[in-house]
């Protein structure tokens, strides 16, 4: 575990703000679907403690505190920590949202064969496509709507890729 301040609690600090980022940006994506699903807006069968923007307001708090409690504060944030998935149902919404489900489906099953482990690959596949298939079955996009969609999802994919292999 390596960051530029040679401290564990800047490598953590710096992962826990990537999963607060996409998390935020994951709740955004799907906010305005008509589901309740926990599933599908906190990527949790169960609900969490804070939403994304409540998160992301205790750790902006945090700088007020002396870092020697920032560990602990941390290690009990109750969001997403492993953003693989949370990627993954950011993906999963861009592409139900310009493409055709069958689409999403393979696209998001082959994905996840190769990226993500056996429980976030279940999870993705057993629990999120499809809360998400039943919130998006009947929107319906014009198609200028679409192309700015995937505008904004071919932005998000080059700057995800960039910031992975970075």
């Amino acid at each position: 575990m390596w960051h530029g301040s040679h401290t564990f609690v800047g490598y953590s600090f710096d992962n826990n703000m990537i999963a607060v980022i996409s998390y935020l940006a994951h709740q955004a994506s799907v906010s305005g679907l008509s589901s309740n699903s926990t599933i599908l807006k906190e990527l949790s069968a169960t609900p969490r403690n804070m939403t994304g923007v409540e998160v992301s307001t205790q750790l902006t708090n945090l700088f007020l505190q002396p870092a020697e409690t920032w560990p602990e504060v941390l290690n009990s944030l109750d969001l997403p920590l492993d953003y693989y998935i949370t990627f993954s149902a950011l993906i999963s919404t861009f592409v139900s949202l310009i493409a055709p489900w069958f689409v999403t489906e393979l696209v998001m099953s082959t994905l996840a064969d190769k990226i993500l482990t056996p429980k976030d690959r279940d999870f993705l596949n057993n629990d999120y496509l499809p809360a998400l298939h039943e919130a998006v079955k009947d929107v319906s996009i014009e198609k200028e709507e679409k192309t700015k969609i995937t505008s904004i999802f071919v932005s998000m994919m080059i700057k995800l890729l960039y910031a992975t292999f970075w």
